[in-house]
């Protein structure tokens, strides 16, 4: 019921983009180059859209190649004069998710592929709530409000959601092996064997710094519960309980290190990585840009308009906000003045989700390009997107599983913060204008959506349990369709 769920959400915002007739790509801005069109014929709307039709795309193609004629694609001599092929992490020759491409081709093979990595979100997400006692449907709204995620909707086509995907297994992996819930040795050492594939998986995805995030993930679910664990039993027992989830991890390193070694040897002779070293790459996101969180359309969407430079002066992509739903944050936070038996998960979750939001919008990304050099930890909004999906998914099972009716006054709430953030915009006279006169549904709209989703899951809650569940689930279902509709770029076969 799950998969099929996350498949019917994913087959219905890619409807563009439907095999046998179409293929998920966008290929269409090969019309801003000759001989294929005119530059000033195809005005493209965002710039990073490129990176899969001239990298990882003929990527899959080459290493698809190779592989079908017995050679294993260490140099690939087709771009520019020769480069290293299986020592570029972004090829990510070995993922288990590039699969679908090797045996099918680009139709459907792209069209598979993300299919693949919205089920292994999905799905992973589910698994890990389920395990910690949420019920099946919070656990459900919650694979879905992380699948239809800003971040993971909008670099569906990058390598980045590849090793990012594998977030929710690793996450139900480590409690796993915790040992949580007095489970034996049997399924506390199975759990540990199940992260290390996760982790290989992860790490063969094709991204270093997506792989990363998904490690703090993991990073903060066991010290958050060895920290539980030292205080009830001291600290040699908190050791103890930690020890197999760190072996299942050093495993998960051995079985990557075919991706891993030759990525090393390539990284090590890279003037580009030295200089980023040097210099830093992080930047930290304009504070203005935080109430994408909530309204991901106010600005527009990068399939409708060019943005307008003084609000994202380096793309959508770059600084994808942290938005899994306006109605999840609703429910996540709800849920957290509620008092129910997985508040504690609730509160660790939104911990993390109110660290990776200061890392991107505050002077702390100064801090963390200290910690991290080389990593753009602008790109945390994946974590505080994720963290959005848990604890609203968390928050969902607290509302429908008690009596309680918020107060009429309280559907005033989404209204008012409508009008904060266009009191916020203000000062910037020339957002409305750009943003009514793009191509795309405009700032009413945008706002609309997700003021309606949250104003009527309120009055949901008023109702009865079922009611709540129907109409939590698909008033969210609603408001993720209708942003990740905008982003398949999908052209005829």
């Amino acid at each position: 019921m799950v998969l099929l769920a996350l498949s019917a959400f994913y087959v219905g915002t890619h409807r563009s983009a439907l095999p046998p007739g179409r293929v998920l790509s966008p290929a269409d801005q090969l019309e801003r180059f000759a001989p294929y069109g005119q530059a000033e014929a195809h005005e493209i709307r965002n710039h990073l859209l490129l990176d899969p039709l001239l990298q990882f795309e003929p990527w899959l193609a080459f290493t698809r190649r190779e592989l079908s004629q017995g050679r294993l694609p260490v140099w690939n001599p087709d771009q520019g004069l020769g480069v290293a092929h299986l020592g570029n992490d972004q090829s990510a020759v070995f993922s288990p998710l590039s699969l679908p491409y090797y045996l099918f081709g680009p139709n459907p093979g792209l069209f598979l592929v993300g299919l693949l990595k919205t089920l292994l979100l999905g799905g992973g997400v589910f698994l890990f709530l389920r395990q910690r006692g949420v019920g099946r449907r919070g656990s459900l709204f919650a694979g879905l409000a992380g699948a239809g995620a800003g971040p993971v909707t909008a670099w569906q086509l990058h390598p980045h959601t590849a090793a990012f995907a594998w977030v929710g297994l690793l996450l139900w992996s480590a409690d796993r092996a915790l040992g949580q819930g007095g489970r034996g040795r049997r399924e506390v050492w199975s759990g540990a064997l199940a992260l290390a594939l996760c982790t290989a998986g992860c790490l063969c995805g094709g991204h270093a710094q997506s792989a990363l995030f998904a490690a703090l993930a993991c990073a903060a679910l066991v010290v958050s519960e060895a920290a539980a664990q030292a205080r009830a039993r001291g600290l040699e027992s908190a050791a103890r309980a930690a020890l197999p989830a760190a072996v299942g991890a050093g495993l998960g390193v051995l079985l990557a290190a075919p991706h891993l070694l030759p990525f090393v040897d390539a990284l090590r002779a890279s003037t580009e990585f030295g200089s980023r070293l040097a210099g830093g790459i992080t930047g930290q996101a304009p504070l203005r840009l935080l109430p994408l969180s909530l309204f991901p359309d106010l600005l527009g969407n990068p399939r409708d308009t060019i943005y307008p430079a003084p609000f994202l002066p380096s793309g959508f992509l770059e600084f994808a906000p942290a938005y899994a739903g306006a109605l999840t944050l609703a429910c996540g936070l709800l849920g957290l003045a509620r008092s129910h038996p997985r508040r504690r998960l609730g509160l660790v979750l939104a911990s993390w989700t109110v660290l990776a939001l200061l890392v991107v919008f505050s002077p702390v990304c100064e801090l963390a390009k200290v910690a991290l050099p080389g990593v753009r930890v602008h790109r945390l909004g994946f974590l505080a997107a994720l963290g959005i999906a848990l604890l609203g998914g968390v928050g969902f099972d607290a509302l429908t599983r008690t009596e309680w009716r918020p107060p009429l006054w309280s559907l005033l709430v989404p209204l008012a913060c409508a009008g904060v953030i266009c009191a916020a915009l203000d000062p910037f006279p020339g957002w409305r204008v750009d943003a009514v006169a793009r191509p795309g549904r405009g700032p009413t709209l945008a706002l609309l959506v997700p003021l309606l989703a949250t104003t009527g899951g309120l009055w949901a809650l008023r109702g009865s349990r079922g009611l709540r569940e129907v109409a939590l689930a698909g008033l969210l279902a609603l408001e993720l369709f209708a942003f990740a509709s905008d982003f398949a770029p999908g052209v005829p076969a």
